[in-house]
């Protein structure tokens, strides 16, 4: 910050979240986005909406102009009236048309499950930006962090274990699911795992016998939901 830079506070809306925070009059847009990813732990890849308030001034906040704008405001408001910043998620639809656009025209990456999970991992302030493609950059000590695919195939084996491929944007990967997860009547995960659903899985091990050979290992623990072939967007 210049040294000659002036302090400004404002009250930060975040879900059902506000806190007080100090900004500075020679704030850019960048530097405000940063500070939002930072002050909630946000996926910089997940977009989201800006926007002030003041009893005379509402207006998004999308460049520097806004900034400039909002800052002018809120240090010329003749009623002192500490500004309102809101971050909220963009709309639906428009979320799920700009993270889809660079898909292929795959058609399961146009189905209702696969849609929904874009929305659910964006409420969790997490993307789909897809690792099935490139082990070696996303395999890290053998393990998987985020896995979102769709169940491209499955085929019970003689264990009592299930045979699957998963597809994501970037690629393919085999796969088998524990028997255990199939006994887990609760959630359902019997009727619900089948070809057209999606999985979202965490800590997922991958098992490499040769350097271009890779399976996913997938147990219970590592389920995080299963969205059904037949789920509706």
């Amino acid at each position: 910050m210049d040294i000659s830079s002036k302090k400004i506070k404002c009250i930060l809306h975040f879900n059902t979240f506000e806190e007080g925070v100090i900004f500075y009059n020679d704030m850019t847009y960048s530097m405000l986005l940063e500070f939002v990813v930072n002050r909630f732990n946000l996926d910089s890849n997940v977009q989201f909406n800006l926007s002030f308030n003041l009893p005379t001034n509402e207006r998004d906040i999308t460049n520097d102009d806004d900034v400039e704008f909002f800052i002018d405001c809120a240090t010329n408001s003749i009623t002192d009236e500490i500004p309102h910043l809101y971050i909220r998620p963009p709309k639906v639809e428009e979320y799920v048309r700009k993270v889809n656009e660079d898909v292929s025209e795959d058609d399961h990456f146009m189905q209702g499950p696969w849609l929904q999970v874009i929305v659910y991992l964006h409420g969790e302030g997490l993307s789909v930006s897809g690792c099935l493609g490139d082990m070696k950059k996303n395999c890290i000590k053998g393990k998987l962090e985020l896995v979102v695919g769709v169940v491209k195939s499955c085929t019970p084996n003689s264990l009592g274990d299930m045979t699957v491929t998963l597809k994501d944007p970037t690629g393919t990967m085999g796969g088998t699911i524990h028997y255990k997860v199939f006994q887990d009547e609760k959630n359902g995960y019997t009727k619900s795992i089948k070809v057209g659903s999606v999985l979202i899985l965490r800590n997922v091990s991958v098992w490499t016998p040769t350097p271009s050979q890779h399976y996913l290992n997938i147990t219970i623990r590592n389920i995080v939901k299963v969205f059904d072939k037949d789920t509706e967007f």
